[in-house]
């Protein structure tokens, strides 16, 4: 009604900085939500928040093709900051693309 993002499960839990409007952007996007809703929900337009699913598909693709999180903001011309911030919840929603790798660790 105020137009602030309410915390989400993974950000109460979570114990480092607080997400960016980018990260709640892509976690309402995880949780099943419609970009047209999320745009509504955020008080972002419906052309940045198809942006950031984007970049955020994006980095799920590398890190689907075996690319190192590291190298993915030199990428995609995007912050280590946001890149971070999607890999983490892609850790969160996708574990399995992280599997093999934790493995070998």
């Amino acid at each position: 009604e105020n137009r602030e993002a309410l915390p989400l499960a993974g950000f109460v839990k979570d114990k480092g900085s607080h997400p960016t409007h980018k990260g709640i952007i892509v976690s309402l996007y995880e949780e099943g939500m419609q970009p047209p809703d999320i745009a509504r929900r955020t008080g972002h337009s419906l052309d940045a928040v198809d942006r950031y699913l984007s970049d955020y598909e994006r980095v799920k693709l590398l890190i689907r093709r075996g690319n190192a999180p590291s190298d993915i903001p030199g990428l995609i011309g995007r912050g280590k900051v946001i890149v971070g911030q999607y890999v983490k919840i892609l850790r969160q929603y996708h574990p399995e693309l992280f599997a093999a790798k934790d493995r070998q660790r």
